[in-house]
């Protein structure tokens, strides 16, 4: 059993006496979420456990004491897993130790025609003897037609070197094997294209072959002074009885025991586990938490312990014999064997459809899914402004103070802003009024909001140049101040961008925009009207199509229209002759063109950037890996541009544009000229969130070639170069002025 503590204590103040209700919720989110993640009973359609959190919440919050917390949790949470094998406890002030030798085995008559051997203590097992007994035990039963094996054990076992081979070896005819076993793992949180967290392989652990113990070479090694020749032969119809402590040690054996239907097994599930594949989560005022994390497949396609009979209550006497009776002459359960490693069907709930209002309960349930998806599977949570195990005690009273669905996704995205990436947004409905701007651009300029660009049906009051000092009435610096707090960048200029390229004047179709702008010393209104469609990213200043010869010969390709691999070749081919070529990268690619940019612009295998994405093993979630990758590209022979490059970049050249970017600096051909870039990289993945709305991320970490940091910090330029108000009211792309005139500088060095 792993026992680790979780985030959740971690978070918790140490001397702190009391136990709160933040404290309950703290732990109520850290265990749903880590069933949430690793139980199997969540995609296999046994419940709807979103559902199970919204109505646990209310009887666990209330519960004002550790042990009645641990009682409500268990009742009114986690048994609705239908997994005894998974649940909270609390820990004794004093650990009990019991040094009293090993309970032994005894063999009795229970009625003229069913015998029983006891074994309420796994320790016998530990008996160089053990064999020999349970043998002279069996051989004093033989006038017994049903045999039960009553393994309600009354302690845990504590060796695993005492396994189930062996006892169960005993009672075979002809060999088994053990179910497999299996349990949930990720590879990165699943892509955005699916309904996040059932897209999770299932890590599969084979059975293992348990012989008859007349040549069960495990036994031999284990046992050397029996004499095995001199083991009785079990006649009888065999029946296990289990409790929770032996079936969790004992259920792949005995399930592929009854698969060959050499025994039936009953199972009183009453009693605490000791399963070697559960998990065990450690929380403040003595609260621990145990999570079955891997679980047997049964023959017939099912998770988890199928049986011949189930108990509930602990059995005894009549009862007893009549379960015991009604299982011998029930048969044993025989299930033919499915050809493929596994056959159960994954159930994949619908998407939840979007919401007027959502409850207490639900808004609590998108702030714990939120909480615990992106606690294990953002890449970049170092990076972030926030304490994330820490975050729950601000943040659980923010979302039950909200009266609506706008005020609740306003407070999520508030929180998602904390996480410094720019590919991380929180939408819903509510807070998109609109995907239209007006037919304008604004950035920030040397400090100031300016109207930088006038598209087709502009306002004609406006001019190129202009200075906005408020919207819709509120001074842009108020409005800076609002976007800030929602807006999740990884640079600053890219909160910039986004702000007055996107956020602060979006809105529906048609709508007015009212800019005030200053021109000189005048004020001017200007009603403007949201009718431009929002596209990924703006198009550099310059116009002209996207290849160009320029002045002095000079090529002149802008990579953010070029739709295609043989768009780009022809493009190259064109250009070759040129003495040097500039490449705008001033915003998002239309194609993943890394590859065969890059393998035209070196005559080296040159490196792709290092992706990683977080790997954790569903059977230990606190192991936890990073899964690398990176290739090299090879040149493309006879294509190489071998003449000085430079490439323009700004803040709009984001996620993949950037790694193009990554791949460029590996081949030290280019010169970068503009300013930082976005500094978000990595493909985006999302989570589904209550009434509707989802919360994209980033998936994967992605750093330099050589492992340089790249998130926050992304493609510094060599060459700085930034618009200027005077260059705008003149209609220069000041930038491109730039790059060419490094790029001339770059020719006559080559040249000399």
């Amino acid at each position: 059993m792993v026992v680790f503590t979780c985030a959740v204590a971690a978070a918790a103040k140490s001397d702190e006496p009391s136990f709160s209700r933040l404290d309950r919720l703290r732990i109520l989110a850290d265990v749903w979420g880590n069933v949430q993640l690793f139980h199997p009973a969540v995609v296999m359609g046994w419940v709807d456990w979103e559902q199970a959190l919204v109505e646990a919440i209310p009887p666990v919050e209330a519960a004002a004491t550790p042990q009645a917390f641990v009682a409500a949790l268990d009742r009114h949470l986690l048994a609705k897993l239908g997994d005894p094998f998974t649940r909270a406890r609390i820990d004794s002030a004093q650990p009990e130790e019991d040094d009293a030798p090993p309970i032994p085995m005894e063999g009795r008559m229970l009625t003229p025609d069913v015998g029983v051997i006891t074994m309420p203590d796994p320790r016998t097992m530990e008996n160089p003897d053990f064999l020999g007994e349970l043998g002279k035990l069996a051989a004093s039963l033989q006038k017994a037609r049903i045999l039960l094996l009553d393994l309600r054990w009354q302690r845990p076992l504590e060796s695993y070197d005492y396994g189930p081979g062996p006892l169960v070896a005993f009672f075979l005819k002809v060999p088994i094997r053990e179910s497999p076993l299996v349990s949930r793992s990720y590879q990165g949180w699943a892509p955005a294209t699916v309904t996040p967290s059932y897209l999770t392989p299932w890590k599969v652990r084979p059975g293992a072959s348990i012989v008859p113990i007349s040549s069960n070479w495990t036994a031999r090694r284990r046992y050397p002074g029996t004499d095995f020749k001199g083991l009785p032969k079990i006649e009888a119809s065999v029946v296990f009885l289990l409790n929770n402590r032996s079936a969790s040690f004992l259920n792949r054996s005995l399930d592929g025991l009854e698969r060959t239907g050499q025994a039936s097994v009953i199972w009183q599930r009453t009693g605490t586990s000791g399963a070697w594949s559960a998990v065990e989560l450690t929380y403040p005022h003595g609260i621990r938490f145990q999570l079955h994390t891997e679980f047997a497949l049964g023959g017939n396609g099912r998770l988890g312990l199928q049986v011949n009979d189930v108990a509930d209550d602990p059995l005894a006497g009549e009862e007893l014999i009549r379960r015991v009776r009604t299982a011998a002459k029930r048969g044993h359960r025989t299930v033919a064997a499915s050809g493929r490693p596994f056959d159960f069907q994954v159930h994949i709930p619908p998407r939840r459809t979007a919401a007027a209002t959502l409850s207490r309960g639900q808004r609590l349930l998108g702030l714990f899914k939120m909480w615990t998806v992106i606690g294990r599977f953002f890449p970049n949570l170092e990076y972030a402004s926030a304490d994330w195990p820490s975050v729950l005690d601000q943040w659980i009273p923010r979302v039950e103070n909200v009266q609506t669905v706008f005020q609740y996704y306003d407070v999520l995205r508030q929180l998602a802003a904390l996480l410094n990436d720019s590919h991380v947004r929180v939408y819903h409905r509510t807070l998109l009024p609109g995907w239209f701007v007006p037919r304008f651009d604004l950035r920030r300029v040397e400090g100031k909001v300016i109207v930088t660009a006038l598209h087709e049906e502009a306002p004609p009051e406006l001019r190129a140049g202009d200075e906005v000092v408020a919207l819709d009435g509120t001074d842009v610096e108020e409005v800076d101040r609002y976007w800030r707090k929602r807006i999740s960048a990884s640079t600053e200029g890219r909160r910039q961008l986004d702000i007055w390229s996107t956020w602060a004047v979006m809105g529906k179709h048609g709508t007015e925009l009212r800019i005030t702008v200053r021109r000189g010393t005048k004020r001017l209104d200007v009603i403007a009207h949201r009718a431009r469609s929002l596209g990924t990213a703006q198009a550099p200043e310059h116009e002209g199509g996207p290849v160009l010869r320029l002045a002095g010969g000079l090529g002149y390709i802008d990579l953010t229209r070029i739709a295609s691999s043989h768009a780009l070749e022809l493009a190259l081919r064109k250009l070759h002759d040129a003495p040097g070529l500039v490449l705008d990268l001033r915003g998002y690619p239309r194609f993943g063109l890394s590859d065969e940019l890059t393998g035209r612009l070196t005559d080296r295998p040159t490196r792709s950037p290092r992706r990683e994405r977080p790997m954790i093993d569903g059977l230990f979630p606190l192991y936890t890996g990073w899964d690398s990758e990176q290739h090299m590209v090879k040149p493309v022979p006879g294509e190489q541009y071998e003449r000085p490059v430079v490439v323009l970049i700004d803040a709009r050249t984001l996620s993949s544009a950037e790694d193009t970017c990554i791949y460029l600096t590996d081949t030290g051909r280019v010169t970068f000229v503009g300013s930082t870039t976005a500094g978000a990289d990595g493909y985006v993945v999302s989570l589904m969130l209550p009434g509707g709305g989802t919360m994209p991320f980033t998936a994967r970490r992605v750093t330099f070639a050589d492992g340089r940091r790249f998130e926050g910090v992304g493609i510094v330029p060599d060459v700085e170069a930034h618009p200027s108000i005077a260059g705008i009211m003149a209609g220069r792309d000041e930038v491109l002025e730039r790059g060419v005139g490094v790029l001339q500088k770059l020719i006559s060095a080559n040249q000399r």
